[in-house]
C-alpha cells in the first residue's frame, strides 16, 4: 500500500495533529501489516520476505562524526514490522563491518522512539528537548543490545518518565551473519503505556541504529528526522520530530490473532 493511499485512509485520525513537515508532505510513514502468518521467533528472517521495510543507510541522516562512519558497509539495512493484538514484531537484516558486543552505549543497538498519542510539539515541552524524567506518559524508547553481556536470550529494554528496565514479555533473538547480523524481537502492547492497537491506529515513531565500533567511535543514523547529538551530551530528545507507523489489515473481531510465538 502506497503512502499516498496510507495518508488518504488516516486523514481523520491524523489531521487534528498534523505538524508543518505532515502538510509538506515530507512526513516519513512505515507500514506495520497485520500479522497473517506463523512467526517463529528465531532470527532468521524467510517468514518477512514479502512485509515492506524501512530503509536506514547512507541516505538516512547521521547524528555523529562523519569522519567515523565509512558508509553503506559500515552500517546499512532494513527494519519491518508486524503486529496482533498482542505484540509489535520488529525485524531487521543490517550489514556491518564489526559487530560490537556488549550491554553498552558503545555496542550496536536497534532503537524505537514512539510517541503513542502523536501529540508531541515544540510547544508540549517548552520548545526544550526534555530529559527523560519530564516526557509525557504516552513517549516510549525502547532499545535491544544486538549481542549483549551474557548468555542470549538478550534483554528488550524500555526507558520512560517513571521507569527504566527490562521489557516485560518481551523477546529479542539475533545473530551474527556474513558481513552483518539480524534481529528478530517483539514487543507486548501491554508493555507500552497508552498503546492501543487496532487497524488504522497511527503512532508516533523515531528510528535509530547505534554501531558501535569501539569506545569513541560511536554512529548512530536516523530515519525520520534529524535529532541533535554531540559526543558529550548525546542524543538530543527532540520528540516532536517524529515519523508515523500505521497498523494496516482487515478488521478484527474479538481475541483474533492474540499473539505469536
Amino acid at each position: 500500500m502506497g503512502v499516498a493511499l496510507i495518508s488518504a485512509l488516516i486523514a481523520p485520525t491524523v489531521a487534528s495533529a498534523m505538524t508543518q513537515a505532515e502538510r509538506s508532505g515530507a512526513l516519513r510513514v512505515a507500514v506495520a501489516p497485520l500479522r497473517t502468518f506463523e512467526l517463529l521467533l528465531d532470527g532468521e528472517l524467510s517468514e518477512w520476505e514479502d512485509v515492506p521495510g524501512v530503509s536506514l543507510d547512507s541516505s538516512s541522516y547521521l547524528l555523529t562524526d562523519t569522519a567515523l562512519y565509512d558508509g553503506n558497509a559500515d552500517l546499512s539495512g532494513a527494519i519491518q514490522f508486524v503486529w496482533d493484538t498482542t505484540y509489535l514484531y520488529v525485524a531487521g537484516r543490517f550489514a556491518d563491518d564489526r559487530l560490537a558486543a556488549g550491554a553498552a552505549w558503545t555496542s550496536d543497538r536497534v532503537n524505537l522512539v514512539f510517541d503513542l498519542f502523536g501529540d508531541n510539539h515544540p510547544l508540549s515541552y517548552g520548545g526544550e528537548a526534555p530529559d527523560a524524567s519530564r516526557w509525557q506518559p504516552d513517549d516510549q524508547w525502547v532499545y535491544a543490545h544486538i549481542i549483549g553481556d551474557g548468555e542470549p536470550p538478550y534483554p528488550v529494554m524500555r526507558l520512560a518518565h517513571d521507569y527504566h528496565g527490562p521489557v516485560d514479555g518481551a523477546l529479542l533473538a539475533s545473530r551474527s551473519v556474513e558481513a552483518g547480523w539480524m534481529f528478530e524481537m517483539r514487543v507486548p502492547w501491554a508493555a507500552l503505556p497508552e498503546a492501543l492497537p487496532f487497524v488504522g491506529a497511527v503512532f508516533g515513531m523515531q528510528i535509530f541504529l547505534s554501531d558501535g565500533d569501539g569506545v569513541g567511535r560511536l554512529t548512530e543514523i536516523m530515519w525520520s528526522e534529524r535529532w541533535g547529538h554531540s559526543r558529550e551530551a548525546g542524543l538530543v530528545w527532540e520528540l516532536w520530530k517524529m515519523g508515523r507507523l500505521v497498523l494496516t489489515g482487515e478488521p478484527l473481531t474479538p481475541g483474533e490473532l492474540g499473539g505469536g510465538e
